[in-house]
């Protein structure tokens, strides 16, 4: 489905860079945001894959007294491939070794630089 925003009127775009960061605790309405952004041209995704459990989970009766919750959906991504246990990977992929944080955060340190350019 096609969407497009318009600016409000007598706005100027803003036209600056946007760095999106991600990694897989980004799930299900952070992955819709994550697709509307990277269908912008000057927005880069930053990190690692989205978790990949969109769905819109409810509950489903098994059996008299048995219930489980699942995935009444699969998210698909424009092009139309389900991104369903794979997540979005993003433009700028970060693998950020363990400790990394204690000497920064190399996900946003990317983002910096890609932003630089």
């Amino acid at each position: 489905m096609e969407r497009v925003l318009e600016p409000r009127k007598g706005a100027a775009p803003d036209s600056r860079p946007v760095a999106v960061l991600q990694g897989p605790y980004c799930v299900s309405s952070c992955e819709g945001f994550l697709l509307m952004m990277r269908a912008l041209p000057r927005v880069a995704t930053v990190g690692l894959p989205s978790r990949g459990a969109s769905g819109n989970p409810g509950p489903m009766d098994l059996l008299p007294g048995w219930q489980v919750h699942a995935s009444r959906w699969q998210a698909l991504t424009p092009e139309g491939k389900c991104f369903e246990g794979t997540g979005l990977e993003p433009h700028a992929r970060v693998e950020a070794p363990a400790g990394s944080h204690e000497r920064g955060d190399p996900t946003l340190d990317r983002a910096i630089l890609l932003l630089k350019k």
